[in-house]
């Protein structure tokens, strides 16, 4: 075992999982809406009226094809755009976009729906016709319950069952008239049933892909408002009968994954809502981690800025000023998420890409990824520099220990101050695009943590600012006290540690993958109280990109106990700054 993967060999029994909880964990946090379809740009609203409107749904007795409302709405980089962006719809069912409004506009296809189904299978984040950025195929249930829901299969489980990718092996010949007999496990494994919920017979096959549609399916897509290719598009796996949860109860029902939505069929449910599409557009916003921000003072921004909402995510989660973050973004990138800066700095923030390797992000150039480690680093500078002008100039010159990154161009950091001040000057101060007005006690600043002064204002002069986020804990009967300090004992053995190291006087152990054991980090529970902690283990390379995804510490139960504070508490982290 080396020296930093003893973590690897425990994670599986946190009480708060980093496996369950990772960086795709359907993050409750994010903020959407109920807003009206007639906010979108024509012909949007009158494509959505056509299928989901009052009059159309209780005309066809159909169940939704888009959802009832716009859930959130910004703007994403994509090639082919005119300006190298495009504006996107998420509803519940999918995303609405508008690659070129240069085009015609009498076309259906003027507005598409997105082909969110490969992106999650495959782990694609798509930015051109033929541009994408690589990231972890999404864990997430294609079908029911969100949580506690193991045995549904995922959409990396169908991922393996998809012509998508390559994958031409799993093309099926012509099967029209046999029965749907095919289940599929959680863990990608598959057999026969003997006896199947339901009846249910392949009515069509389609040939482009190669796959069998079954009639179930057929029959709902011949009754669809538009051309089934436009709605649902080509059929991308199989049709599979799965083992799910739906309101916490168990159940079988069968799905089939298609270019823009997965179909799925119950036939325990009423007529109407035995053929559903599933709620793609929620999972893929799940899955990107994607949340407009509480404070209608951020959402013109986050609407107005590719990947604003990224943006402002990453800046609230590390006390960053958004519009700080955003100029940054702008200069490092132009918002490409694709950009490289002198070879060795890459992405949306332009994060030196051999800082992202020696750290084991697996996905340094998904534009979550990249901007939080953005956003971190920008943090840590502005609290050691005490202003956001100082921190942009080194954050532009930044090294690691040997001096090993190329040099990004002089100008970079004065144009991102420029971006920066462009950035407040059109955006703070901007109404809501949605409609919604700030509360009277809605944060003006809600990007500084709400339980302390700004970090660069803190009492004690000898500590900096690492960062801030949600704090994970070890099991408080498998790793006691007397574990943690036994495994600290075993970095000691193989040089993992400082040479002045000691046990912490309070039994109070902590873990974060840019200290090493022994160092020490002071804490700052969301009711003020201050902790001291020491650094008892190292995160396993396997696990970096989820951690720093969703954790800003880990911490031994006693210590967890101590701070009193809920799941899912912003919790303050500090070091010495000698």
């Amino acid at each position: 075992m080396t020296r930093r993967s003893l973590h690897a060999a425990f994670a599986l029994i946190l009480i708060v999982s980093l496996v369950s909880i990772s960086a795709q964990s359907f993050d409750t946090r994010a903020q959407d809406f109920d807003v009206p379809p007639d906010f979108a740009d024509d012909p949007i609203p009158d494509i959505w009226a056509d299928a989901d409107s009052d009059a159309a749904r209780q005309a066809s007795g159909r169940s939704w094809i888009w959802g009832p409302s716009i859930r959130s709405a910004t703007h994403e980089p994509y090639v082919e755009s005119p300006d190298g962006n495009r504006a996107v719809y998420y509803f519940d069912k999918a995303r609405m976009e508008i690659n070129n409004p240069g085009e015609d506009w009498d076309s259906i296809w003027y507005a598409t729906s997105g082909l969110l189904i490969r992106e999650m299978m495959l782990g694609q984040i798509q930015v051109g016709d033929s541009e994408s950025i690589d990231t972890e195929p999404a864990d997430i249930p294609v079908t029911g319950d969100l949580i506690d829901n193991p045995d549904s299969p995922t959409y990396a489980t169908l991922g393996q069952f998809t012509v998508l990718g390559g994958q031409d092996e799993n093309r099926t010949t012509d099967q029209v008239g046999e029965t749907v007999l095919t289940k599929l496990a959680s863990d990608g494994t598959t057999s026969t049933l003997d006896n199947p919920p339901a009846d249910v017979a392949f009515a069509y096959y389609d040939g482009t892909l190669g796959f069998n549609i079954p009639d179930v399916f057929w029959d709902w897509m011949d009754d669809q408002p538009f051309d089934w290719r436009y709605i649902i598009g080509h059929p991308v796996t199989g049709a599979f009968w799965v083992d799910t949860v739906i309101g916490g109860e168990p159940a079988q029902v069968m799905v089939q994954a298609f270019e823009r939505r997965i179909l799925t069929y119950n036939p325990e449910n009423d007529a109407q809502w035995q053929v559903e599409a599933g709620n793609a557009g929620l999972h893929y916003r799940s899955w990107r981690q994607l949340s407009m921000p509480e404070s209608p003072r951020l959402h013109a921004l986050a609407y107005s800025v590719p990947y604003g909402e990224i943006i402002v995510d990453a800046a609230i989660r590390n006390g960053v000023d958004p519009f700080v973050l955003a100029g940054v973004a702008s200069a490092a990138s132009g918002f490409d998420p694709k950009a490289r800066i002198n070879g060795d700095r890459a992405g949306l923030l332009g994060i030196p890409m051999p800082m992202a390797e020696d750290r084991g992000v697996d996905y340094p150039l998904d534009p979550t990824v990249n901007t939080r480690m953005g956003a971190n680093l920008l943090a840590m500078l502005h609290n050691q520099n005490g202003s956001w002008e100082a921190a942009i100039e080194e954050y532009f010159s930044w090294q690691d220990a040997a001096g090993s990154f190329d040099a990004p161009p002089a100008h970079l950091s004065s144009q991102a101050i420029a971006e920066w001040q462009e950035m407040s000057s059109n955006y703070e101060g901007q109404p809501s695009p949605f409609g919604i007005e700030p509360d009277e006690d809605d944060d003006p600043t809600p990007w500084l943590p709400p339980f302390s002064d700004a970090p660069d204002a803190d009492d004690d002069p000898d500590l900096y600012w690492v960062g801030a986020g949600r704090a994970a804990h070890y099991g408080q009967e498998t790793f006691p006290v007397e574990r943690m300090e036994h495994i600290m004992q075993l970095h000691v053995s193989w040089g993992n540690a400082i040479d002045d190291w000691e046990f912490d006087p309070n039994g109070y152990y902590c873990v974060h993958p840019d200290f090493i054991i022994g160092e020490r980090l002071h804490l700052t529970a969301p009711n003020g109280e201050t902790f001291w902690c020491t650094i008892a283990d190292s995160v396993a390379q396997q696990d970096l990109t989820n951690w720093r995804a969703n954790w800003g510490i880990e911490v031994n139960w006693d210590l967890f106990e101590a701070m009193g504070i809920p799941y899912e508490q912003r919790i303050e982290v500090r070091a010495p700054r000698n």
